[in-house]
């Protein structure tokens, strides 16, 4: 199919710091400043539809149960955020996304689906082609908590613990979220973008919805010697605590469905 005529010209590529990928460390009191508690109560902790008296409840008592989460975290480490991320020269061409390593090896393809209704969007709409005169860009990302959250995760149950680690592992869960947007804000700020421009698109939803594709995502970061996260036989991320993305600089991207 060909591109979407309501993707404009494509805009100005951003120029990243670097290409390639580089790991870091992320301050676990950023990432609890950025927490979105209702998420965290309503989706990680059980609260869902509580409203009036007994969602005040819910607050007070899941406050001060994330208040003594995080002294325990101070005094026994669990949570270790990190992250790898980086840039890349790409290009679009037929309904795939070409990314070009570092080292001159061969383009890597990333497929993509196209809608077939409505604005027949694609994620290929928002990269230059092929044939351009110059390359676009485009980051990826992966953060985990760590290994160490897994790990105390099942020592609780394996302890019988099992309200302490329903807790925890809602947190590590919901915070695991909280790093991805943690580093796509890095991102977008490396690029010179806004701070509402740019998508970040994971694998396994409709615009990007083949998983297989995050064994490259894997290779690319180096993942595997940066943060010890592995793939499973059906493209889970181990340890589990972990999220991979496409981050996509263009200033019309959106979310979208592929299916009516």
């Amino acid at each position: 199919m060909n591109r979407s005529e309501f993707i404009e010209d494509l805009s100005a590529i951003p120029s990243p710091p670097f290409f390639g990928a580089r790991v870091i460390d992320i301050p676990l009191q950023e990432l609890y400043a950025m927490l979105n508690l209702p998420a965290l109560y309503r989706v990680g902790w059980g609260a869902k539809n509580a409203s009036g008296e007994k969602w005040d409840e819910y607050t007070r008592d899941f406050s001060a149960r994330l208040e003594k989460l995080k002294s325990d975290q101070e005094q026994d480490p669990w949570l270790m955020p990190r992250a790898a991320y980086g840039y890349w020269t790409c290009a679009a061409q037929d309904e795939a996304i070409l990314l070009y390593p570092q080292d001159g090896d061969k383009p890597i393809s990333f497929p993509v689906p196209r809608q077939n209704y409505g604005k027949r969007l694609s994620l290929t709409d928002y990269f230059a082609p092929a044939g351009a005169a110059v390359r676009d860009v485009a980051a990826l990302q992966l953060v985990t908590v760590g290994r160490s959250a897994v790990e105390h995760v099942h020592k609780l149950n394996a302890n019988g613990d099992l309200v302490e680690a329903f807790f925890a592992h809602g947190l590590a869960v919901q915070l695991t979220e909280t790093a991805a947007r943690w580093v796509h804000q890095r991102i977008r700020g490396e690029l010179g973008i806004g701070p509402k421009q740019g998508r970040r698109y994971s694998w396994g939803y409709p615009p990007i919805p083949d998983l297989t594709q995050e064994t490259e995502v894997v290779r690319l970061l180096k993942a595997k010697e940066y943060l010890d996260i592995e793939l499973t036989s059906g493209f889970q991320f181990v340890p589990e605590f972990s999220t991979a993305a496409l981050v996509v600089h263009h200033p019309q991207a959106v979310y979208f469905r592929i299916d009516e």
